[in-house]
């Protein structure tokens, strides 16, 4: 065999890993597989349908994979986002997070020591306290992560009056300087789906001609108990999984399980 030609395709394959968006799920990460390291993903949903769930768990997977992370919280606060990726990451239920009273001997063990591991977390997280687009650029840029991750741009949009063309053109413009990676959630519309399955497309977004455009992937999250759901609803009657569509290049359909004790998201394993 030619040996110049055997290692130009394995530079070409490191090199190609090295540069591909990596979730942690496998499936996710094949879908992704057309985008490479500085592209800006979309992903909608539904209030509740795991938006926030999906990027803490990709936060996650990513801050273990030694990047260098930022994630802006636009819907919360500091505090409560990181009790809340705490509770993820070592499967406490989340509304223990906010009643340390109810924690058992085992639980407080196991936060003592997510408490020292993510000490070394390469992460900084801002909240819904900035929530100004020309800001969040000015931390990007000084920080220069690997992966950004702004949970809530309908806050940018409605406080700071943008439209979302802005606001992606921006983020657009900041993953082609720094080559991040941004994964940034939005809400779609539920009262426009009238679908058989009430299943949502790219016509459920606000602004989805320039979503399309300037992401590289968009991914839906849907959960079909959400469209009927009431506070009441029993435990045993949510959804378990979820499922994630991607509508622009792939449109592929994954699931992956889902448990809303922890917002914990993880691949299905067929036994």
């Amino acid at each position: 065999m030619d040996k110049e030609l055997l290692k130009r395709i394995y530079s070409n394959i490191i090199d190609n890993t090295a540069h591909s968006i990596m979730t942690g799920y496998s499936e996710l990460d094949s879908i992704l597989s057309t985008c490479s390291r500085g592209s800006l993903i979309t992903v909608g949903g539904v209030n509740s349908s795991g938006k926030s769930s999906l990027l803490r768990n990709v936060l996650i997977n990513q801050t273990l994979n030694n990047n260098k992370c930022v994630y802006f919280s636009l819907e919360s606060s500091r505090e409560n986002f990181t009790k809340l990726l705490i509770c993820t990451y070592i499967n406490i239920p989340l509304y223990k997070a906010f009643m340390n009273s109810a924690l058992t001997k085992e639980a407080k063990l196991k936060l003592n020591t997510a408490i020292n591991e993510m000490q070394d977390w390469d992460l900084e997280i801002y909240d819904c306290s900035l929530y100004k687009l020309e800001k969040i650029i000015q931390e990007i840029i000084s920080i220069r992560p690997d992966y950004v991750f702004i949970d809530g741009i309908d806050e940018i949009r409605i406080n700071e009056k943008f439209d979302t063309k802005e606001i992606l053109k921006s983020l657009k413009n900041i993953t082609d300087k720094i080559k991040a990676t941004i994964f940034i959630t939005t809400k779609i519309n539920l009262g426009t789906i009238n679908n058989e399955f009430n299943i949502p497309t790219n016509k459920d977004f606000n602004d989805s001609e320039n979503i399309l455009k300037y992401s590289e992937e968009v991914l839906i999250l849907y959960r079909p108990d959400i469209y009927y759901m009431q506070d009441d609803m029993p435990e045993g009657f949510k959804s378990k999984t979820i499922n994630i569509i991607a509508t622009k290049n792939s449109k592929a359909i994954i699931t992956l399980d889902f448990d809303n004790r922890y917002g914990k998201i993880k691949e299905i394993i067929n036994k």
